[in-house]
Order: C-alpha cells, then sequence, then structure tokens
C-alpha cells in the first residue's frame, strides 16, 4: 500500500482553486518566484519585438515602460519580489532619460 504522506513531493490539489490568482500564487511559489518574473521577462522580449518598426530607442522605451507597469502591478498583489520590480524601473528610468537626453 502507497502511503502518500511521506512523499517527496508536495500533492496539493490546485486545480479546485477558485480563482487565477490563487493558481498563479501557488505556482509561483512551487517554482521559487520564478514564474511571474518569467511572464515579465517574455512581455518584454515580445513587446520590443513587436514594436521593433518604430526604431530601437522607442521599441526599449515603451516595453521597458510597460514591463515595469506590470511588475508594479505584480509587486502590489505580492508575485514577484520588490527588488525585481526596482530593476525593471530602473531599467525604465535609464531608457527613458537615455532617448531623452539624445533627442536629436
Amino acid at each position: 500500500m502507497v502511503n502518500a504522506t511521506n512523499n517527496l513531493y508536495d500533492l496539493t490539489n490546485i486545480s479546485t482553486s477558485k480563482n487565477l490568482y490563487e493558481f498563479v500564487k501557488y505556482t509561483n511559489d512551487l517554482t521559487g518566484q520564478y514564474f511571474v518574473s518569467g511572464i515579465l521577462i517574455a512581455n518584454f522580449i515580445i513587446t520590443f519585438i513587436a514594436l521593433k518598426n518604430y526604431g530601437n530607442k522607442e521599441a526599449m522605451t515603451t516595453s521597458s515602460f510597460i514591463t515595469a507597469s506590470l511588475s508594479i502591478l505584480f509587486s502590489a498583489l505580492d508575485l514577484i519580489p520588490n527588488y525585481i520590480t526596482i530593476i525593471f524601473v530602473l531599467i525604465f528610468g535609464i531608457t527613458f532619460a537615455f532617448i531623452y537626453t539624445r533627442r536629436e
């Protein structure tokens, strides 16, 4: 007979959660806060590639702004640590300052 209480893995049934937030929070906790951080990085890359027609500076600034905004939202929902939010906000600040000091 199998004893499931001695299992090495967490066998919590998350499929019965009532909303998406519980599912994402549980998945994020399981992966050590890398799930939502990966979503933010993927968002940055996809947005940058989608906006590349407008130029590299504009695409970088816009994609960093969208990613920084999402990271502030996810940080408020306690889905990512604060230092990741600070990193994305700093990236936006640097690209924003760069694009407006080098304006021709």
